[in-house]
């Protein structure tokens, strides 16, 4: 059942369908029953995707799919800032597919990925001078977080034959240390404020998308939210309370808080639907 697709959507035409390898896939699917009921079948190629690799696609309440059409290959990409007051600065353009951009801490250095050859690999851009070296080269890499002291980058590589969560440091000295191991796909999503807590995705083919916790001090990953439902896009509270998150669990995504040490029930904080929350510096 569409076997390496992602960011699957239910079609009211009675349809999953997911994004695989630029287009869509989609099979029929009984929503009573949670059952597919056919064979996969091709909806269509050359769907533009966005930041983070997302598809642009979504549907009509009578089943209309609206899509951008595209490709992420051969056109020149750039990564600009903005501020409140509309003005732009541009940082980055290249003939590169490069994508997850993520600001250093000290706000000096820029980490990315960049597809090149068929493979996903780290970069980081020095904003000073405008430099753009490689940081991994073994295997796939790719969602790069920076550590809060800005030393060192994790990120998701599969150069053991999973996706697990990998730390390395940014001057590229040490060799990079595996976090996690096991063969459910894995993602870093957040960083406590101090560095002792790593929160990342890992995809069970029981639980959906749940969230984890990786204390740095005994290297012992525990779940944090483990259910049937989807739970995502973990990010800590400035003081490292707290961590927001998205969870489907209503039906539709919606922004939930939770707190790190009682692990009680968590609060929906959205009425309407919500995705991608980030809190303010002041918490």
């Amino acid at each position: 059942m569409l076997e390496g697709g992602t960011y699957a959507r239910y079609s009211p035409t009675g349809h999953l369908v997911a994004a695989w390898s630029g287009g869509l896939l989609g099979v029929p699917f009984d929503l009573s029953k949670l059952e597919v009921t056919g064979p996969t079948i091709p909806v269509l190629e050359g769907i533009l995707l966005g930041s983070g690799y997302i598809p642009n696609y979504t549907f009509s309440e009578d089943g209309l799919l609206v899509f951008v059409q595209g490709a992420t290959g051969g056109v020149e990409r750039r990564i600009m800032t903005a501020n409140l007051q509309g003005g732009s600065q541009l940082l980055l353009a290249k003939q590169e597919e490069f994508s997850e951009p993520q600001f250093s801490p000290d706000e000096s250095q820029l980490a990315l990925t960049i597809e090149k050859n068929g493979s996903s690999n780290i970069w980081i851009s020095n904003l000073n001078d405008g430099r753009l070296r490689q940081l991994t080269f073994d295997g796939n890499n790719s969602h790069p977080i920076w550590t809060p002291d800005g030393k060192n980058l994790t990120y998701v590589s599969d150069r053991d034959g999973s996706q697990n969560i990998f730390k390395q440091s940014v001057d590229g000295a040490a060799q990079a240390e595996q976090l996690t191991t096991g063969d459910n796909p894995k993602w870093p999503v957040s960083w406590s404020p101090d560095g002792s807590v790593l929160a990342y995705h890992e995809e069970h083919p029981d639980s959906s998308l749940d969230i984890w916790l990786l204390k740095m001090n005994d290297r012992k990953p525990e779940p944090f939210l483990q259910t049937r439902f989807n739970e995502r896009q973990a990010t800590f509270s400035p003081n490292g309370l707290w961590i927001a998150f998205v969870s489907d669990q209503s039906g539709q995504d919606e922004i939930h808080l939770r707190a790190v040490q009682d692990k009680g029930e968590s609060t929906k904080v959205s009425s309407a639907g919500g995705k991608w929350p980030m809190w303010h510096p002041s918490g």
